[in-house]
């Protein structure tokens, strides 16, 4: 007489809710499962029974993550947005091989103290938000600190460069690129940048078609 087996459909074990009974495994039952993360697999009852089988593997990697990091910005393979800007600006500043060095340390650019512990970075700047870097305001040649920093948009970076040239426009005092989008001009900021610089007036170098 077969050796019987008891029915386990529907019942837990960790994360794993039991599906349904498959093919044997040697002389083992074997039974189809639903991890809590939505993966599916198969697992022997007494692995199941004896708790060696708890998840379809996502709970081992959450523990992987939680033992190599305090931070939880990084983990084996990849890191967050807020972890790689500060990376970055780290090796900007301090590695003489980072393919920026040359703009940043080299000139004399430095990061604080403090913001060599990645903890205390996230302390004073908090999580990057979407569609932001950091950026170096209101002092763009000054160290990186929390005094002189903040997420920046692509926009706010662009009106911060030592390039830009503050014009009065409409008897407003802006930026080259502001001018350019206000007045709705075709003609490109870099352009119009250089006609400023050349001594073109403000209207000419905005409105001139280039030919």
């Amino acid at each position: 007489m077969g050796q019987r087996f008891k029915d386990m459909t529907g019942k837990r074990f960790g994360r794993l809710t039991i599906i349904e009974r498959v093919p044997n495994y040697r002389n083992a039952a074997k039974w189809r499962y639903r991890c809590d993360c939505g993966n599916e697999g198969t697992a022997t009852g007494g692995s199941l029974r004896l708790g060696t089988t708890k998840s379809c593997g996502c709970l081992r990697k959450e523990i992987i993550k939680e033992t190599n990091t305090k931070h939880g910005h990084t983990w084996a393979g990849g890191s967050t947005s807020t972890y790689k800007s500060w990376r970055s600006m780290s090796g900007r500043c301090n590695n003489p091989n980072h393919h920026k060095y040359h703009l940043y340390g080299a000139l004399g650019v430095k990061m604080c103290d403090r913001w060599s512990k990645f903890e205390n970075f996230m302390e004073d700047m908090g999580e990057r938000p979407e569609g932001t870097t950091i950026d170096r305001y209101p002092d763009q040649s000054g160290t990186y600190c929390k005094e002189n920093c903040r997420w920046a948009t692509i926009t706010e970076q662009n009106n911060n460069k030592k390039t830009n040239v503050h014009i009065e426009y409409n008897h407003i005092v802006m930026t080259v690129g502001d001018a350019v989008r206000l007045s709705g001009s075709t003609v490109k900021r870099l352009v119009v940048y250089k006609r400023i610089k050349r001594g073109w007036s403000i209207d000419d170098a905005l409105n001139t078609p280039v030919r």
